[in-house]
């Protein structure tokens, strides 16, 4: 969807256009922080979620993170302008992590599960039950069913479907990740491994087929390995392509330069241009 115009784009250049207006103008930060989530999600009725109050708790929270605010948990009572002092703070970027995941936000996506749809035709020939490994495939009325606890989403049932009935549901941001620190938690909801994240970003603005790095880097470039390697001696390539783990590693150095540049101050807006090719 890359140049579309999407809520979550328009959500997006909301928030950092009243983030902006708000650091050129001054006043009281306090107050008008208190005041954003009801200016940017007025009326009584959500637009984009069933609960107006969880849609303006979310704007809250992007506005926070947007100005480079820690992340409120939500077990924890915090008010919105809790920490305002480090937004003003001319020598302050962000506080770590760059990348977060609001928790009550999060819509808890199917994870890499393989599911017959309703464009199943139920054909004599049933060429997925034929070839599943596992007998994982059944009839029922007439329609094709999968044992989940038999499933080992080996994908062969979608080769062979004729009519593409069969598809993989996956985590968006999961599946742009390259380098697969977005796990689920106990709840199913999306969590990052810090010890392994890059801050670059894809998950955020991009999805893309995901990338398992291999068991030994020692085929990786000597380049990506020393950019991207991890704690745990793997890279961030699946197919150990320059190009490719050059852009993870560029795209992440562009971020931070980037939130070093855009500083909050108490009387004064300076923000640096983007970096060519981010989107926010």
């Amino acid at each position: 969807m890359k140049g579309m115009e999407t809520a979550k784009t328009r959500i997006r250049r909301a928030v950092f256009t009243e983030i902006a207006r708000l650091a050129y103008e001054g006043g009281d930060y306090a107050k008008a922080l208190r005041e954003l989530p009801y200016k940017l999600v007025p009326g009584e009725v959500g637009e984009n979620r069933d609960s107006i109050f969880t849609e303006r708790a979310v704007i809250a929270e992007q506005v926070r993170l947007a100005m480079g605010l820690p992340y409120q948990r939500i077990t924890e009572y915090a008010p919105i302008e809790e920490g305002i002092d480090l937004a003003l703070n001319p020598e302050s970027y962000y506080e770590p992590p760059l990348m977060n995941v609001i928790k009550f936000a999060c819509n808890k996506c199917p994870d890499n599960v393989v599911k017959v749809t309703d464009v199943c035709q139920g054909c004599l020939e049933h060429p997925c039950m034929e070839a599943c490994p596992k007998q994982a495939i059944s009839r029922k009325n007439g329609r094709a069913v999968i044992d989940p606890d038999k499933c080992i989403k080996c994908g062969r049932c979608m080769q062979e479907c004729k009519f593409h009935a069969i598809v993989r549901l996956e985590r968006p941001c999961r599946k742009a990740c390259g380098i697969d620190c977005i796990k689920s938690d106990e709840l199913g909801r999306a969590d990052i491994d810090y010890d392994k994240c890059t801050s670059c970003g894809q998950c955020l603005v991009r999805s893309m087929p995901r990338s398992r790095p291999p068991s030994s880097d020692s085929s990786a470039p000597r380049a990506c390995r020393r950019r991207c390697a991890r704690p745990s001696g793997r890279w961030a390539s699946q197919t150990c392509t320059r190009s490719r783990s050059a852009r993870i590693c560029a795209s992440s150095r562009r971020l931070r330069t980037f939130w070093r540049k855009c500083r909050i101050r108490t009387n004064s807006w300076s923000r640096a241009a983007a970096p060519r090719g981010a989107r926010w």
